[in-house]
């Protein structure tokens, strides 16, 4: 497969083409591109308004290859508990593919937008690769969404709470 096959598939998957994900899932040429995919997703993210410089182009493809790895593992593992039957490497795969929504990123504000397209690419996923129904994949899609969802509000009422507090007892 040439990374132009891959951008190809990539873009079925977006699309929700259930074949795609079949295919992507069985592929053994796909594991790389996925990474490959999902690195470039990562600098992407970087790249939009406020660009955090040089660094990001080391560590934002690594913080984006963990993300997938951890995010995908947790679906798994609950997908696992509700029946599913697909293999971690094949639901990598498709994940991995469906980041291509990452490279979004690049265009300001529409960028993050975009990105919530993973949503419902991580449903089908959950229906295809793991055998599960649909209200199945939905509590395994909600249940990290919720969880990571309040923990981001949690930190930002945290650090919010923090920069105002400094503001107020700083005094300057």
């Amino acid at each position: 497969m040439t990374f132009t096959e891959s951008i190809k598939e990539s873009l079925e998957i977006v699309k929700l083409n259930r074949e795609a994900y079949r295919r992507t899932a069985e592929n053994p040429e796909t594991f790389t591109w996925a990474l490959v995919i999902t690195a470039i997703a990562g600098v992407s993210s970087g790249l939009g308004p406020g660009m955090i410089g040089s660094a990001g182009f080391v560590w934002l493809p690594i913080a984006a290859l963990a993300g997938l790895f951890i995010g995908v593992g947790i679906m798994h593992l609950l997908a696992m508990l509700f029946g599913g039957q697909g293999d971690f490497m094949g639901f990598v795969k498709v994940c991995g593919f469906g980041r291509i929504v990452g490279w979004a990123g690049v265009i300001p504000f529409v960028g993050g937008l975009v990105q919530l397209w993973m949503l419902p690419i991580v449903f089908i996923a959950l229906q295809e690769h793991h055998k599960l129904d649909t209200a199945k994949a939905v509590i395994v899609l909600l249940i990290p969404t919720v969880v990571f969802g309040l923990l981001a509000i949690i930190m930002g009422a945290f650090i919010g709470a923090a920069i105002l507090g400094g503001a107020f007892l700083g005094g300057h």
